[in-house]
């Protein structure tokens, strides 16, 4: 494994890929995501990703970038939901 500079995550709603976020992280732990719920999007600050309907969400933050990977931290509001999602790890 290596420590990342930057991560790049594409993430969606399991069940309908019209929620959906793109996000990037970096060593300063800074991040920014777009978010798109069903054709409305929406950029975000400080969240990684947030995957939104009605009162139902996931969010993710970027908490660390270690030496072999990196660590989110997740959380929900209402049911949530069942996320896919892919990181590409940058030097």
């Amino acid at each position: 494994g290596f420590q990342p500079t930057t991560i790049l995550i594409l993430a969606m709603d399991a069940l309908n890929s019209d929620n959906s976020a793109w996000g990037f992280g970096d060593d300063a732990l800074a991040e920014a995501a777009m978010t798109n719920a069903s054709g409305s999007y929406t950029p975000r600050t400080n969240e990684l990703v947030r995957i939104s309907v009605s009162a139902n969400n996931m969010k993710a933050v970027l908490k660390t970038l270690d030496s072999d990977g990196l660590t989110l931290t997740w959380s929900k509001t209402g049911s949530g939901y069942d996320v896919d999602f892919k990181i590409l790890c940058l030097r």
